[in-house]
């Protein structure tokens, strides 16, 4: 493309001719009015990209006097020539309060093709042969070679050869070094550089936390300082870090000498250097700003895109070198998760500056983390009092965390959180924040996506592996889960939870190799159990146990759950009920009714909430399965009445919901049960039918809420009237079902024993209806297990 030729975008059947401004469908031209045809031009330009409404109103009508409701009849009006949907868009997506991100995949056509589209282009005249030819030839080989030589000179003058940095690229900034002797600028000047840095969206500052992955790896402290060196080293271990910021500062009589050196993190040569002064000690936090304005000017950034951020560069993080000092300090503790010096710190901050808002936002997790919930709110609702006064990215995740953890609207936080992410693809703790509330919320497909922009952005850190491996665990996956959880392994082989210590031992399972599967198990017994955590150590004996249990050792598994009980009593009473309730199922199974009423009883005069339904839901279960009524119907009562959610905290608001949904699941199987003791069969299947439309296949454990063993009872209980019935297929189906959710063997109590049972009635179906082939391959199976 010559240099002021416009160029033509094409998406879908649609041609946008920016030199004769038409929009084109197919050969059709539509009519745009000029701005409205701007603002399309502005968002196709843009593509990808969440354009906030002040900017398109800036950019369209920089010359008038418009408001928000100009704009949207524009939109209207590209909406009707596009045939876009408000709610299911294909070109153009509003995103509420914020503004508006032009979706579709965007073409850029060659000149010669989009004239191509208006006029059939002519042959080119003949060359002329002779001398002219020859001259051509030579100033053509003369002009590339002073392009080379101009290209050189450049590279000399600018320092840039060999660094590569293209949009949303990452950059290290190192600890200042601070000649001044002044202690308040050794960690606030590196904290003010970020920050100002992190104002941009072409421009992305590796955080605390990637390093300390590194660091991690490296087997240095997690508050090493970093200089040029060791950040060198860093950038090339992690493998994506495109350029260093080195700074420092001295004094000179009376006044800041303020240095950043860009550096090439490959073979460590300094590309640019940046220095600036400031006149006083209240001058370099303004001068702070300059350079990082220099540093994203040199490393390519447009200074359309940089004059948007200083729009806000009154907005300033703290006007206190002493708060960000305090800050920075809380931030690195709370890093390492040491919340109460975190706490310290960060408190000491927002006295130094009441108008902090970041610093209040973080008190306020601090708080969360440390269990002091009034506090945490009053802070996270602090800081969204001051949002308005800081930059776009501190404003969303500010608001999105006083909506999601504050106030427990979870959909509000979502919705600040993913314009933050829209914003800001590459931010970390965006990512994280959104798949926890989504996980928290049951949506674990937008959990799991989020999951994996974590490992993205922090691709050295086990946890996001682990995470995820857990999640395709719990989401029937067990092949990816071992996938992840081996990843997870290979970066922290010291793990101190259990699931990915197991991970090779459920795969076994789901093999159905179980000689291995029990050889796993003696290795994990001997080399691991011990060196979990307490609450992980009894997680791991209750999958153990299913595992005895699905391969017929039931004395054994008992004695695993037993142990469980035993150590929660003494080391975590928050599981004890848990496990009470698991192992009142394993007692029933084995035919020991007064052990299975006695420890249900206790949790339900001992526990509030989701437990305490849970218990009188099995007892009102086996009274109407038991031709109980009256029983049942008094349990069924309790039930219904029990709202109290138990030691619920800020970060579980779902909780409620869920409390609700178990009550509704375990009504509709009572209930069930209860009409086919009156013979309402009718009635009996609508029930159970009910119960698996309530009752998810697998439920997430952070959870800890419905069980889905209701789900594989209501299919038992169904194919078995579909047996009395003779409707065979019905029966195989519902059988079918059960065995098709194996993985719930492995994450849910009680269904090991009620899957093997399953494997004995389908075989008797397959029998009934004449089909050997498949009765003896389920026969086969089952006598393996038992």
């Amino acid at each position: 493309m010559m240099p002021g030729e416009n160029p033509t975008y094409r998406f879908g059947v649609f041609t946008l001719d920016t030199n004769q401004h038409l929009l084109l469908r197919g050969s059709q031209q539509l009519y745009l009015r000029p701005r409205t045809f701007q603002t399309l031009l502005y968002l196709v330009q843009h593509s990808g990209t969440l354009i906030k409404k002040e900017e398109l109103l800036e950019a369209v009508w920089s010359d008038a006097l418009v408001t928000e409701n100009t704009l949207s009849q524009c939109i209207k009006e590209l909406r009707q020539a596009l045939e876009d949907e408000v709610s299911n868009p294909r070109f153009i997506k509003t995103v509420p309060r914020v503004g508006f991100q032009f979706i579709a995949p965007v073409e850029v056509l060659p000149v010669a093709t989009a004239e191509e589209t208006r006029e059939t282009p002519q042959p080119p005249p003949p060359a002329t042969p002779g001398k002219g030819k020859n001259f051509l030839k030579k100033g053509a080989g003369l002009f590339a070679a002073l392009l080379v030589i101009f290209f050189l000179v450049y590279l000399l003058f600018t320092g840039q050869s060999g660094l590569t940095f293209s949009a949303r690229g990452w950059v290290l900034v190192t600890d200042f070094t601070n000649y001044t002797g002044a202690p308040v600028f050794s960690s606030a000047l590196h904290t003010a550089l970020e920050y100002e840095l992190s104002r941009s969206r072409y421009v992305n500052i590796v955080p605390p936390v990637r390093v300390g992955d590194v660091l991690k790896l490296m087997r240095k402290a997690p508050l090493t300082p970093i200089d040029a060196a060791l950040a060198r080293e860093i950038c090339l271990r992690d493998g994506n870090i495109r350029a260093i910021l080195s700074g420092s500062i001295e004094e000179i009589g009376g006044k800041y000498a303020l240095t950043v050196k860009l550096v090439n993190p490959e073979d460590g040569k300094t590309v640019k250097t940046f220095s600036e002064t400031a006149e006083n000690r209240g001058k370099v936090l303004p001068v702070i700003r300059k350079l990082a304005r220099q540093v994203r000017e040199s490393l390519g950034e447009s200074l359309v895109d940089i004059r948007k951020t200083e729009q806000q560069l009154e907005k300033v993080t703290t006007p206190s070198l002493k708060a960000l000092e305090l800050y920075s300090n809380g931030v690195a503790f709370g890093n390492r998760s040491d919340w109460e010096r975190a706490r310290a710190f960060l408190e000491q901050a927002v006295e130094e500056d009441s108008s902090f808002a970041i610093a209040y936002n973080l008190l306020g997790f601090t708080y969360m983390w440390l269990g002091r919930l009034p506090e945490a709110r009053a802070s996270f609702q602090r800081a969204a009092h001051l949002s308005d006064h800081v930059s776009d990215r501190e404003k969303y995740f500010i608001l999105g965390s006083y909506y999601a953890y504050g106030l427990g609207d979870y959909r509000k936080g979502i919705d600040y959180y993913e314009v933050l992410v829209q914003l800001y693809p590459d931010d970390y703790w965006g990512h994280e924040n959104l798949g926890l509330i989504y996980l928290y919320s049951g949506d674990s497909q937008h959990a799991r996506e989020h999951k994996k922009a974590c490992a993205r952005l922090r691709p050295l850190l086990f946890v996001n592996y682990s995470d995820l491996g857990i999640e395709a665990l719990f989401s029937g996956d067990v092949e990816k889960a071992n996938r992840y959880l081996t990843r997870a392994l290979e970066l922290h082989p010291d793990i101190l939870f259990d699931i990915p210590h197991l991970s090779r031992f459920f795969l076994a399972w789901m093999q159905d190799d179980f000689a291995r599967a029990a050889a796993e198990i003696d290795t994990f017994k001997e080399q691991r159990l011990s060196q979990l955590l307490p609450d992980y150590q009894i997680t791991a004996r209750q999958f153990l146990a299913r595992f005895y249990f699905f391969t017929g050792k039931t004395n054994r598994g008992i004695s695993f759950l037993q142990e469980a009980l035993e150590q929660a009593k003494q080391h975590s009473e928050h599981i004890a009920p848990w496990v009470q309730l698991e192992l009142a199922l394993a007692e029933k199974e084995m035919g020991n009714y007064a052990v299975f009423h006695r420890l249900l009883t206790e949790v339900a005069q001992q526990s509030v909430g989701i437990a305490r339904v849970r218990a009188l839901g099995w007892l009102a279960m086996d009274a109407a399965q038991n031709n109980d009524t009256l029983r049942a119907r008094q349990l069924l009562r309790e039930l219904q009445q029990e709202e109290r959610q138990g030691p619920v905290g800020i970060i579980l608001p779902p909780v409620p919901v869920e409390l609700k949904k178990s009550k509704q699941a375990f009504t509709a199987f009572i209930e069930g049960q209860l009409a086919l003791t009156r013979g309402d069969v009718r009635e009996a299947v609508h029930r159970f039918r009910e119960v698996v439309s309530l009752v998810p296949v697998a439920q997430l454990p952070i959870l800890n809420t419905t069980t889905p063993r209701l789900r594989v009872k209501a299919y038992f209980e169904l194919a078995k009237i579909y047996e009395q019935q003779e409707n065979w297929d019905a029966a195989i189906a519902a059988y079918q079902n059960i065995l098709d959710e194996k993985v719930l063997t492995i994450t849910t109590p009680g269904v090991s024993t009620l899957w093997v049972q399953t494997l004995e009635e389908i075989r008797h179906v397959f029998e009934q209806t004449g089909q050997p082939e498949k009765r003896e391959r389920y026969r086969q199976l089952y006598r393996l297990l038992r």
